[in-house]
């Protein structure tokens, strides 16, 4: 015997937990734990934390975690919970011993216990990829990733012409401090603050094509947006009535310039030229990323006018699969359809960096 136990999560195990979580959430301990209560105890989706824990003589070894995810599917707005995996940390000495997979398949039969049928990995990397397909998960594919560079030595000259303008002597150590300096530009507001309800307000007045997609409405937003780990930025077009809205995430991180696009939604095409256009001429972040699996023809070409590239080219960040699975059964075909939409086929997706839980 190996003398390991996988067990399910215990609030007696949170303080180890959150200090083997060092090795994988990189600040500090206050601030794990606000991550930690954020995403698994004040989550909209599942009351109880689905996690589990892997001991070694009653010290907390390993961990790996389900946050709850309402999707959507079907020109009827149908709903289904699907979970998806997170947080997957096991302590160095104790690595390439299994524990990945035994906590996946324990984690596996409590969320069969509790109704769920399936589960969704947007944020896996290529340490738990592997592990993930080993157990029968299948890639829907990359998530095409596309990226926004400033040339370095042109984006240092000016952040010190930035900086004089400012009378600062060492201009932004944060993604969003130059894009901080606008209130509202061409008719696009810059805020600090989600609009919940009227995102959802637009959201539903635009078409739905059926594609699975997470739900987003003003629980979802309320929630996404407390995030400990990430700071937000809200470009909104319309004030009384939205009419359309562009979400950036940075890390808080005080070194890194770079920023995500994590949600882009617009009444027009015209709208999402205009917000996109601003986040970039606003924003002059040394890297700005998105991604463009999601997207129509038209978007994409708009993305790369604007000097978006692949992340492929000249070594960029790579990308992460997204992958799927039953939770039972995965030998049987029928169970990777939800509705008649086929799991492991990327039309039948529309996929956007909201729904991962990774930080820019």
């Amino acid at each position: 015997m190996d003398d390991y136990e996988i067990r399910k999560y215990d609030p007696q195990f949170k303080q180890q937990l959150l200090d083997l979580q060092s090795h994988h959430w990189r600040h500090d301990h206050a601030r794990r734990a606000a991550y930690f209560e954020w995403k698994y105890e004040r989550n909209p989706y599942m009351e109880t934390p689905s996690i589990v824990v892997a001991l070694k003589e009653q010290q907390v070894v390993g961990m790996l975690g389900m946050y709850g995810a309402k999707w959507e599917f079907g020109k009827d707005r149908q709903y289904t919970l699907c979970p998806c995996p997170a947080d997957v940390v096991v302590e160095p000495s104790h690595r390439r011993r299994g524990l990945f997979k035994r906590m996946m398949i324990v984690l596996f039969e409590e969320l069969v216990s509790r109704g769920y049928r399936h589960t969704f990995a947007l944020s896996a990397g290529t340490n738990s990829s592997p592990g993930l397909l080993s157990i029968d998960w299948r890639i829907i594919g990359p998530a095409e990733t596309m990226r926004r560079r400033h040339h370095r030595a042109r984006f240092r000259e000016y952040l010190r012409r930035a900086g004089a303008s400012l009378g600062v002597s060492e201009p932004r150590k944060h993604a969003f401090s130059l894009l901080d300096q606008n209130i509202a530009k061409g008719g696009i507001l810059i805020r600090s603050m989600a609009r919940p309800a009227q995102m959802e307000q637009l959201i539903h007045r635009l078409d739905y094509d059926g594609r699975i997609r997470h739900v987003r409405d003003a629980d979802y937003f309320g929630w996404r947006f407390q995030n400990p780990f990430s700071d937000y930025r809200f470009l909104f077009s319309g004030e009384d009535s939205l009419e359309g809205y562009l979400v950036l995430q940075a890390s808080y991180d005080a070194d890194r310039l770079s920023a995500t696009i994590v949600d882009w939604e617009a009444s027009t095409f015209e709208i999402r030229m205009k917000l996109l256009q601003t986040a970039v001429e606003c924003g002059r972040f040394e890297n700005l990323f998105t991604w463009s699996v999601m997207l129509p023809d038209d978007l994409k070409a708009l993305l790369r006018k604007l000097g978006f590239k692949p992340v492929g080219e000249k070594g960029g960040k790579r990308d992460r699969p997204v992958l799927v699975r039953p939770l039972q059964n995965a030998k049987q075909e029928e169970n990777w359809w939800l509705g008649g939409y086929s799991l492991i086929e990327p039309a039948s997706w529309d996929l956007r960096w909201l729904y991962s839980d990774h930080c820019s």
